[in-house]
């Protein structure tokens, strides 16, 4: 559809999530539905987001060859079909491991079958197979284990099951990534998780992107796709180069997409410090629309490959660093409901707002108006906000206070972020 070209895929995503979620709560009909159907065929003959300008020092990401138009976000979701046969997949194994890896696992004639199999030297550098486990069901529904010693008696090290519409794939880190549909959510898969071996067991971690990516597998899944298009544009080429390649567009599109600014009263430009061995930018965003304001924003590359790899926003802070928050820290666990402290240099009544996103960027969180106990000067704030996760455990999110120095919460001019893994 058109839309898609003006949506990206994480807006697109949003709304229709929000409005499925709406729908289950029962604050909407039917008829809801359809009118939002209506209305998304409607908006295609109007531009939501203007294009993101950029003023400054030169990007070292060249930003000139890339495409900054607005356009549907990659995204290879996980089959969710079901099927009485599927074809068995490996990748990295040695041709001398002779395994049956269904008489390892004990799958189930017609009900279980092994599906993929990853080798990898995920533990300390010794040899370990991920082993994916599909189900014949509708759901598209899978386990996955672990085991290493594979040169002898293989051993079980971890074993997750039962993620619908799932996967689970080693990645370039040596960390192992999932997805999965938590609660059947109509959209797809909407919950991702990381995990890592500590030397006795694999525990989950926290990747350190916030945007345009929440999560590690998320990330590699468009950074497959970016590697299919770069080497198509060796031999096509008018072809458009991702976006996700250049930092001037990523922290644009997180400025219109996230903290809904208009592009077109926004300029970004890069601020020192540049580690040009590490690849660490700093770009500043400068909010030219009502009442001001900007962020920082600190960048990387997505596995550290400075070559041909994704930019992913790892922190943002506020413009003139009058904004601080000083709880939750950065990475660390959290339960509801969520203190969050922090000081701000007041110029109104209301402060602003926190809000809890979840990995797919959808709100399950907010404190609404924050009011400072001084009309002006350094205030300090300690609100707490309660938030709804679909299913138990631990998923990634995000806390974000929205600063306005307008007495209005829906006319933020400085943000600040913060990444942590929620449980429920």
């Amino acid at each position: 559809m058109k839309e898609r070209s003006l949506l990206s895929r994480k807006q697109w995503r949003y709304k229709l999530r929000q409005q499925f979620k709406h729908v289950e709560r029962g604050y909407t009909k039917l008829v809801g539905l359809v009118f939002l159907c209506s209305m998304v065929l409607l908006v295609s003959a109007c531009t939501l987001f203007p294009g993101p300008s950029q003023t400054g020092s030169t990007d070292p990401t060249n930003v000139a060859q890339y495409n900054t138009t607005p356009t549907q976000n990659s995204f290879v979701s996980p089959t969710t079909s079901s099927s009485s046969s599927f074809t068995f997949q490996t990748a990295g194994c040695p041709s001398t491991l002779s395994l049956n890896w269904d008489r390892l696992i004990g799958t189930k004639a017609n009900v279980t079958k092994v599906w993929k199999v990853y080798c990898g030297t995920i533990e300390n550098g010794g040899l370990v197979a991920l082993i994916d486990v599909r189900y014949y069901e509708a759901d598209a529904k899978i386990d996955f284990y672990v085991y290493d010693n594979l040169l002898g008696t293989p051993a079980r090290r971890f074993a997750i099951q039962g993620l619908v519409q799932g996967d689970a794939k080693i990645s370039p880190t040596n960390t192992i990534i999932t997805a999965q549909n938590a609660g059947n959510d109509p959209i797809g898969p909407n919950l991702f998780k990381e995990y890592q071996w500590n030397g006795s067991t694999y525990a989950q971690i926290l990747f350190p992107g916030i945007y345009p990516y929440m999560t590690h597998y998320q990330a590699e899944q468009v950074q497959a796709t970016v590697s299919t298009t770069l080497a198509q544009a060796t031999t096509t080429p008018k072809t458009q180069i991702p976006w996700q390649l250049s930092a001037f567009p990523v922290v644009s599109r997180m400025a219109q997409d996230i903290f809904h600014w208009n592009g077109s009263l926004i300029k970004t430009a890069i601020v020192p410090p540049y580690n040009a061995q590490s690849a660490i930018y700093n770009i500043q965003v400068t909010n030219y629309g009502p009442g001001g304001g900007g962020f920082v924003a600190n960048l990387f590359r997505l596995d550290s490959n400075l070559a041909s790899n994704i930019f992913e926003v790892k922190q943002v802070t506020s413009i003139d660093g009058t904004v601080l928050l000083s709880s939750p820290a950065s990475g660390t666990q959290v339960s509801s409901p969520v203190k969050v402290t922090g000081s701000y240099q007041s110029t109104g009544t209301i402060l602003g707002q926190v809000v809890l996103y979840d990995d797919t960027f959808v709100k399950v969180g907010d404190t609404g108006a924050i009011h400072g106990s001084a009309p002006s000067g350094s205030v300090t704030f300690a609100p707490t906000v309660s938030y709804h996760l679909a299913v138990r455990g631990l998923q990634e999110g995000l806390v974000a206070f929205y600063v306005t120095n307008q007495n209005n919460i829906n006319a933020s001019n400085q943000v600040v972020l913060v990444k942590v893994l929620f449980s429920a």
